[in-house]
């Protein structure tokens, strides 16, 4: 049983998802809900385990990850009375090469993408995905004056030779 195998090894550790835990026999996934077989001690949620059976526990991380184009991306500590908005205040901000607000979505830690919203829940282990622009409006002006520039230098070259 599952049980008497988590207590010859010490139990899950602090970080382990116990609700998204599960036996991986051969071809198929069995879950397990750790929490209810070791938190609340239900023990019709325990599962026989076969031989060749593992046993996996996920790493359940506490923070929410802040990627793209923001001022400080990385890891933040998770805040339950935080949104999407006061997260992405936390990273710095959206920076000059971010899409709009309204472009951001959310990975959760199951990998189901939401898109923004202002309901939208933040949950512990989840991304914030910040997209970036392709080009900057400052990159496209310059883009536009190179090649007029290179336009205008042909031109002339075109008139010089043909007198």
């Amino acid at each position: 049983m599952v049980r008497s195998i988590l207590e010859r090894v010490g139990g899950p550790g602090p970080l382990a998802d116990l609700k998204g835990s599960f036996i991986l026999r051969k071809d198929q996934v069995v879950p397990v809900d750790l929490y209810a077989l070791v938190m609340l001690r239900d023990f019709t949620a325990d599962r026989a385990v076969e031989l060749g059976d593992t046993i996996v526990l996920p790493f359940r991380r506490q923070n929410i990850l802040i990627e793209g184009a923001v001022f400080r991306p990385g890891p933040y500590p998770y805040n339950p009375t935080f949104g999407v908005e006061q997260y992405l205040a936390l990273a710095g901000g959206l920076n000059r090469f971010a899409q709009s607000v309204d472009n951001v979505y959310l990975v959760t830690p199951s990998g189901q993408m939401k898109e923004f919203g202002p309901d939208l829940k933040v949950e512990p282990g989840a991304s914030l995905v910040v997209p970036e622009r392709n080009f900057s409006r400052s990159e496209v002006v310059a883009l536009i004056l190179a090649g007029a520039g290179l336009i205008l230098s042909a031109a002339t070259i075109f008139v010089t030779l043909r007198k």
